[in-house]
């Protein structure tokens, strides 16, 4: 799970970076100052700039929870593959985290005879006893731009660790769908940046990355939890 953490403590002091500058912004007048070629020169940074700026935190805030759920689920699945476990010795919930990835990896226009092989194969896994083995470069972690307190929850019952965290961090993770939402419209073009910019205060913007990060600081308590205690096992 260290590698996870150092991942997301890294993503962490960057976004920590962007939003004490853009709380600087939260002021009547800005104005930055700079040197041109020895000349001491200054720009008012206008409302429009501002706007931009805060709808940008959201983009960042979606990449630190992504990236986060993303890194976590293979450091689990990575548990299972270094402990050399055939499928009897998995729970329930592992066993059939298993057997869904061995379905994603079937194509559904595949003919008969591929589709035969298919099953074949995973027949002869259970049969022979062989070893769970998760490939990181597989399909079978797809998240892309669908992230919240809700698919958290869901993976947290697909992959079988704790879904419940303390009432207050499950206050903060509520949340999370208004970043997902104004992260996919900005990076689906259904907003502009100002648009989006507009409608929220900097306290807002820097409140959601807060309660952000304090949610999926305590799914990861749980995650950490599951894998040290190795409750993918029976």
């Amino acid at each position: 799970m260290q590698k996870a953490k150092d991942d997301f403590d890294k993503r962490k002091s960057e976004i920590e970076l962007y939003f004490n500058f853009l709380s600087k912004l939260d002021h009547d007048k800005v104005i930055l100052h700079y040197e041109e070629v020895g000349v001491a020169k200054q720009h008012k940074l206008d409302n429009e700039l501002s706007k931009i700026l805060k709808a940008n935190g959201f983009l960042l805030i979606y990449n630190l929870v992504e990236s986060f759920c993303r890194n976590s689920l293979w450091e689990v699945l990575s548990a299972i593959n270094i402990e050399n476990l055939n499928l009897k010795m998995l729970s329930e919930d592992a066993q059939m985290l298993w057997i869904k990835s061995k379905v994603k990896g079937f194509k559904e226009n595949a003919n008969a005879i591929k589709l035969e092989k298919h099953i074949h194969s995973i027949a002869i896994g259970i049969i022979t006893d062989a070893l769970i083995d998760f490939q990181e470069n597989s399909e079978f972690i797809d998240l892309s731009g669908n992230i919240d307190k809700r698919k958290i929850k869901e993976l947290a019952i697909m992959y079988g660790f704790n879904p419940v965290v303390p009432p207050d961090k499950e206050k903060a993770g509520e949340d999370l769908l208004e970043i997902k939402t104004s992260r996919n419209n900005l990076a689906h073009g259904r907003i502009t940046f100002a648009d989006c910019g507009k409608s929220f205060s900097i306290p807002q913007i820097i409140k959601y990355k807060d309660n952000a990060v304090e949610y999926l600081e305590s799914v990861m308590i749980n995650i950490e939890d599951y894998i040290v205690n190795s409750r993918f096992r029976i």
